[in-house]
């Protein structure tokens, strides 16, 4: 997490990466990434893209959610990813399911 604080102004959240390891029988898996946001990208709201399209799976709603969530975190200078907004989408998708248990988990502590 990279947290900006601009003068006389309230520290920004500007960005976000989750990963993580998975234990297997043969040791720890190599580090993925769940989800990566950065609040100055325009273009991309969130990578890696393959999960950005596990989350739409070109649903115009879902990219419309998304948005809303970026604009909304933004605003409010707290966390994307944890945010409330985010908890509906990413429950509202079951492709996504292992990646939003293990940020429920996360979240619990965040």
């Amino acid at each position: 997490m990279v947290i900006e604080r601009k003068k006389n102004a309230a520290p920004v959240i500007i960005k976000e990466d989750l990963s993580y390891k998975k234990l297997e029988e043969d040791g720890w898996t190599y580090k993925r990434g769940i989800i990566t946001h950065n609040l100055d990208e325009k273009e991309q709201l969130l990578s890696p893209q393959k999960n950005y399209n596990l989350l739409t799976k070109n649903n115009k709603d879902a990219k419309v959610d998304l948005k809303v969530a970026k604009e909304l975190a933004k605003k409010e200078q707290t966390s994307f990813i944890f945010s409330s907004e985010m908890d509906h989408i990413y429950k509202g998708n079951k492709a996504f399911n292992e990646f939003a248990d293990i940020i429920m988990e996360i979240k619990q502590y965040a």
